[in-house]
C-alpha cells in the first residue's frame, strides 16, 4: 500500500465497492459542503482499473468532490490523497471502510458544538460540518440536561430518545425527579412534561389557534426533538376557548333559532327534514350544464372510447360539479322552522366547528310549537330555588371534566373507607364483563385486572386537592409492611386477617372508581352513589374553589348561577369576573350550595 496524491479527474468508482445502497443525494450534498469549508480531512482508499483509479474506500466524498467539481468549486485536476491498494485487496477493504465506520457519539458531537457555538452560529456549525440546522440545535439543547444524566449518557447507560425528553424541563432538579420517577422511559417522561399544560394537537388548543393564544398573552413550550407544542396557561386557554364557542352560541343565535346546544353526538340528533334547495337560478343551470358534459362523455366511453384524456376529462366534470353541489345546493329553513327547531354545534377532534341546524329536541315531537314549550319549561324552572337551570351545558369540556375528577374522587375517598361498598362494585363490574353486559349511560369501575383510575393522570385541579392527598396519603397506612418483592405479596397477604384484607381491597376497589362526563349536564356518579348509599355530592363541592372552578367560569356564567341558586348579587354585579369568582366561592361555600351537576 502507497499514499498517492491523484487528480479527481483520474477517479472513477470501482466495481468492488461493496456499499451497493443508493447514497441519498442530501448527504453527498452535505458532505460536499463540510469539504469545501475544511477540505478533504480522510483519504480515499482506490486500486488501479482501466488506466484510472477507482475508489474503492469512500465512496460518498468521492461523489461530493464530483459535486463540487461539477458546481465549479473545485477543478478537475483538484488533488485527491488516496491510499492505493491491489486489486485482489479491494473488495475486503470496502467492507472494512463500511463495516468499522461509526457515527460520533451524540455527546462528543454537543461537546464540540459547544466548543465553536460562541463564534459560530447555528446555521454556519451545520453548513460547515454537513449537518442540518435542527440537528445542529437538538444537539446544543442536550447540553441542558443535569451532568449527572450527561455522563450516564456518555456509558450508554441512557438512551438518546431519554436525553431528549428529559431536555424539555429547564432546571436540572426537575430533571433528576423526572429520570428517578419514570426511569428510562422517554415515553413516561414526555407524558409528564404534557401534563404541564394542554399540547397543541388536543381538540381545545386546535380549536383556539397558537396565533390567537399567543396574541392574548399565552406562554408555549416546543418540544425541539418533534413537533410538539405545549399550551402552559391553562386557564388562558380555557377563556378563549369559552369565548370562542360564545361568539359560536351568539352568531347561531342571531339566526333566529329557537335554542342553541353543544352536542358531541350528532348520530343522535333528529332533524327536521327539508328538501335541498340552490341557492340561485344560475348555479342550479352551471351544475345541469356540467352533468350534460358528464353524460355526454360518458355516452363516449359506453361507445368504446377508453381513453385516458377522457377519462380525466370526465373526472375533473365530475369534481367541479360535486363542490357545486357541496357548496350551492343547501337545506333552507323558514323562519317558521327556526322558531319550531334548534342548532347543535360540536368542536372535533381536529378543532373543526361542525354544526347541524333544524334539530328536534328528543322529549319534543316535530310538531309541538317550540315556543310555547320553551315558556313552559321557564315557568316551571323559575318557580323553583336552586333549580338546575344554569346551562351547565355551557361550561366548557375542561370546567365539566374537573368537576366530574372531583366527583369522582369525593367517590373513591368514600369507598376506601367501605369495604361492602368496594366487594359489591367489583362484584357488579365483573358481573358485566363476564355475561357482557355494558351500558354507556352509567359510570364504570375498572375491572379487576386492573387499572387504576388515578386522578392525578386526569385532572390537575383534582389532584391539588387536600382530599387527594388525603387519599394518597392512606396508601402508606393501608399498605404497611407491603413486601417490595411482588413474588412475596401473595405469602404476606394470607398471614393478615380478614379485617385487614378487606381494608386493603376497599382502597383499591376505591382506585378503580372511574368516572367519565357523558352527559354535559350532569355527572354520572350520580346513580352510583345513591346505589351504595354514600351521597357525596356536598363533598365534592366542598373542593370547588375561585381557582379550579368559579375562576375558570365567565362573568355571565357567574352571574347566572348565583341568581338560579337564589343567592344575593345586588351590586356586586359591577365586579370584575375575578371579583365576581371570588365572591361566588364565598358565598356558594357559605350556603353549603351543591351545583346541580353532582345531583
Amino acid at each position: 500500500m502507497t499514499m498517492q496524491s491523484i487528480p479527481l479527474s483520474q477517479l472513477v468508482m470501482s466495481p468492488y465497492q461493496t456499499r451497493r445502497t443508493e447514497r441519498s443525494q442530501k448527504s453527498i450534498e452535505s458532505m460536499a459542503e463540510s469539504i469545501d469549508a475544511h477540505g478533504m480531512l480522510q483519504n480515499l482508499v482506490v486500486h488501479k482499473h482501466r488506466g484510472k483509479y477507482g475508489v474503492t474506500g469512500g465512496g460518498t466524498r468521492f461523489l461530493a468532490l464530483q459535486l463540487l467539481a461539477s458546481q465549479k468549486r473545485v477543478r478537475a485536476g483538484y488533488p485527491v490523497q488516496c491510499k492505493v491498494i491491489s486489486t485482489n485487496e479491494a473488495v475486503e477493504a470496502s467492507l472494512v471502510e463500511n463495516t468499522q465506520r461509526n457515527d460520533m457519539h451524540p455527546a462528543d458531537q454537543y461537546e464540540a458544538f459547544k466548543a465553536i457555538s460562541g463564534k459560530r452560529s447555528t446555521d454556519e456549525i451545520a453548513t460547515r460540518f454537513g449537518y442540518s440546522k435542527n440537528h445542529v440545535a437538538q444537539i446544543l439543547k442536550l447540553g441542558r440536561v443535569a451532568p449527572s444524566l450527561m455522563e450516564k449518557f456518555r456509558a450508554d447507560q441512557v438512551s438518546l430518545e431519554t436525553m431528549k425528553a428529559l431536555a424539555l424541563f429547564e432546571d436540572h432538579e426537575t430533571q433528576v425527579q423526572v429520570f428517578e420517577q419514570a426511569g428510562h422511559s422517554a415515553f413516561q417522561i414526555r407524558s409528564i412534561w404534557q401534563r404541564r399544560g394542554v399540547t397543541g394537537r388536543e381538540q381545545k388548543a386546535l380549536f383556539v389557534g397558537e396565533a390567537a393564544y399567543v396574541a392574548a398573552g399565552g406562554e408555549i413550550e416546543r418540544d425541539l426533538f418533534s413537533d410538539t407544542v405545549l399550551f402552559k396557561n391553562t386557564d388562558l386557554l380555557d377563556q378563549l376557548y369559552l369565548s370562542a364557542v360564545s361568539k359560536v352560541e351568539a352568531d347561531l343565535a342571531e339566526e333566529g333559532w329557537a335554542w342553541v346546544e353543544e352536542c358531541e353526538h350528532f348520530w343522535t340528533l333528529k332533524t327536521h327534514e327539508r328538501d335541498p334547495e340552490w341557492d340561485s337560478v344560475e348555479n342550479h343551470q352551471r351544475w345541469l350544464n356540467l352533468h350534460s358534459q358528464i353524460e355526454m362523455l360518458q355516452a363516449q366511453q359506453e361507445a368504446g372510447d377508453k381513453s385516458d384524456d377522457t377519462q380525466k376529462h370526465l373526472d375533473e366534470l365530475q369534481e367541479l360539479a360535486d363542490r357545486a353541489e357541496a357548496r350551492y345546493l343547501t337545506v333552507v329553513f323558514t323562519d317558521e322552522d327556526k322558531m319550531r327547531f334548534g342548532v347543535a354545534y360540536h368542536i372535533d377532534r381536529s378543532g373543526e366547528l361542525k354544526i347541524s341546524r333544524g334539530i328536534i329536541r328528543p322529549e319534543e315531537p316535530e310538531t309541538s310549537a317550540g315556543v310555547d314549550d320553551e315558556a313552559s319549561s321557564n315557568e316551571a324552572g323559575d318557580d323553583a330555588p336552586g333549580a338546575d337551570t344554569d346551562d351547565k351545558s355551557a361550561y366548557s369540556k375542561s370546567v365539566r371534566h374537573s368537576m366530574c375528577a372531583m366527583h369522582t374522587l369525593a367517590l373513591q375517598s368514600a369507598v376506601a373507607d367501605d369495604s361492602k361498598s368496594a366487594l359489591a362494585l367489583y362484584i357488579t363490574s365483573n358481573i358485566d364483563f363476564l355475561y357482557q353486559r355494558y351500558s354507556f349511560s352509567r359510570p364504570r369501575v375498572q375491572r379487576a385486572m386492573f387499572e387504576a383510575y388515578d386522578i392525578e393522570q386526569v385532572d390537575q385541579y383534582a389532584a391539588a386537592t387536600l382530599r387527594y392527598k388525603d387519599l394518597k396519603a392512606k396508601a402508606q397506612t393501608v399498605f404497611e409492611g407491603l413486601p417490595e418483592d411482588s413474588e412475596n405479596v401473595l405469602e404476606w397477604l394470607m398471614t393478615l386477617d380478614m379485617t385487614r384484607l378487606l381494608e386493603m381491597f376497599a382502597y383499591v376497589m376505591s382506585r378503580a372508581v372511574a368516572g367519565e362526563h357523558y352527559d354535559p349536564s350532569h355527572s354520572p356518579l350520580s346513580s352510583m352513589q345513591h346505589d351504595i348509599g354514600h351521597d357525596v355530592s356536598a363533598d365534592a363541592a366542598e373542593m370547588l374553589n375561585a381557582e379550579n372552578f368559579y375562576g375558570r367560569l365567565n362573568k355571565k356564567q357567574l352571574m347566572r348561577m348565583l341568581e338560579n341558586e337564589r343567592l344575593e348579587v345586588g351590586t356586586d354585579s359591577r365586579m370584575k369576573r375575578d371579583e365576581l369568582a371570588e365572591y361566588a366561592d364565598g358565598v356558594m361555600s357559605d350556603n353549603k350550595v351543591v351545583p346541580g351537576f353532582f345531583k
